[in-house]
């Protein structure tokens, strides 16, 4: 918290376009923060300047890294709260603890957590105008995440996408990520549907907000359909659910219950909602 009790967020740059109103996204590759790597970093008076301008610093980067740690609490004269990236307790979810390092209680997505800005809604508005959709029933799919593993496979997103038109006409957007871009195999998910890729944060959660329904891995796309409020079906497999599940107003969690994979065969549990 900053002097003036703004909120200063080091991260993703990106992530300006969907951070709430009060919090100040900045790089988190900045050169302030790099000289905490370095053992004599914070005799530069930047760096102590830098730091100094906050009355409170809370940090769940680096925690393991020694010089790291003992750069910032000096130069945050010992005001710094560092934290592993993750919880102890992994039952618990990551939201839940990064609130409670804040000593803040966990809270209930009743309402959408992010806003869809006005330049988001209007580049929407085009894409759907120049791709022909109107008023028919709008499915957007992510079929990819960080790792393979955690992917169901092309061809059940396909027979869902086709039940999706022949029994409701409706369309699909499928959302298409510079992972996904360059790995490959969306090849007949791409000539089936819209295909969305190169979207920035703010243009995808309009998309996003804009479908009826949204269908995905368990992935960052996941999450930002659960926070601007989409109907949200998310699909877990090696991943802890109870720790990583979307938050949001209607999210609905699937898995596999033989081997946790998406990909494996036996029953799927569903958990609506429980988040």
């Amino acid at each position: 918290l900053t002097k003036s009790s703004a909120v200063d967020l080091l991260a993703r740059s990106d992530l300006a376009a969907i951070a709430p109103r009060g919090v100040s996204v900045h790089s988190l590759d900045r050169f302030e923060v790099s000289q905490l790597f370095i053992g004599e970093g914070t005799s530069d008076q930047r760096v102590s300047q830098f730091f100094a301008a906050y009355t409170g610093i809370y940090s769940w980067f680096a925690s393991q890294q020694p010089v790291f740690v003992a750069q910032l609490q000096r130069v945050s004269q010992e005001r710094a709260h560092i934290f592993p990236f993750r919880p102890i307790n992994l039952n618990l979810h990551q939201a839940d603890y990064y609130l409670s390092c804040l000593n803040c209680a966990a809270v209930t997505a009743s309402e959408p957590l992010v806003t869809v800005c006005a330049d988001g809604r209007l580049w929407c508005d085009r894409f759907c105008q120049r791709a022909g959709i109107g008023r028919e029933p709008l499915l957007i799919v992510a079929p990819g995440s960080g790792a393979r593993e955690k992917n169901w496979p092309e061809a059940h997103f396909l027979q869902v996408i086709h039940w999706w038109r022949d029994r409701l006409g409706g369309k699909t957007v499928v959302v298409v990520g510079p992972v996904e871009a360059e790995r490959g195999g969306y090849e007949q998910l791409s000539s089936s549907c819209v295909v969305a890729s190169g979207l920035d944060l703010a243009q995808l959660a309009a998309l996003l907000a804009r479908g009826d329904l949204y269908l995905g891995n368990d992935s960052g796309v996941s999450h930002l359909a659960a926070a601007v409020g989409a109907r949200t079906v998310a699909l877990f497999g090696p991943s802890n659910e109870r720790q990583w599940a979307p938050r949001g107003p209607r999210v609905t969690i699937l898995r596999s219950t033989l081997n946790r994979s998406p990909c494996g065969g036996g029953q799927v549990q569903h958990r609506p909602d429980s988040t």
